[in-house]
């Protein structure tokens, strides 16, 4: 559900976030996780509710374009520029072809392709792939906001949600 973070740079958020919530509350309605993330993607609508586009975009531009800290790219977030890297790039490219899903102008290790690939696997390789690089890199971006009041915050939050319950649904091994 918090997979299309493209969408907002290109002003397509609101209804993304209304379908969104909705889709969080009946996927989670007895998940205390999934009520709190459709929560923490409510107050992020809310909070940007007044925002034109051009804010929306700007907002995202200065979050994590322009912060590498912050960076949606979970291998920058797990290796930098390390060699391991590169492997971790091949290994999320394969990944995203197995699972259907194409490449449109980020990096293979982007956030939003790999929560996809999640929502595409199954419960066991999910889990796996959560426990093994999502946890640590989303908690990583987390970790990188000074700014606590920036609603940015929140998605990722939620996204972090979302992830440690489908780490916790099973072990598995990661691919």
């Amino acid at each position: 559900v918090l997979h299309r973070f493209g969408e907002m740079r290109r002003g397509q958020f609101r209804e993304f976030f209304r379908r969104a919530i909705a889709d969080l509350r009946s996927s989670f309605d007895r998940d205390t996780a999934g009520v709190t993330a459709a929560g923490l993607v409510l107050g992020f609508e809310t909070e940007t509710a007044g925002f034109s586009r051009e804010e929306m975009e700007e907002l995202y531009t200065r979050t994590f374009d322009l912060n590498p800290d912050a960076s949606l790219e979970t291998g920058w977030q797990l290796y930098g520029e390390s060699y391991e890297r590169g492997a971790y790039l091949v290994k999320m490219r394969a990944l995203l072809r197995s699972c259907a899903i194409a490449e449109s102008g980020e990096l293979p290790d982007h956030l939003s392709y790999l929560l996809r690939a999640v929502g595409r696997l199954p419960e066991a390789d999910a889990a796996g792939i959560s426990s093994a690089y999502l946890r640590k890199s989303v908690g990583k971006m987390i970790a990188a906001f000074a700014d606590a009041g920036n609603p940015y915050l929140k998605l990722l939050q939620a996204a972090s949600l979302i992830i440690d319950s489908a780490a916790t649904t099973k072990e598995s091994v990661h691919p």
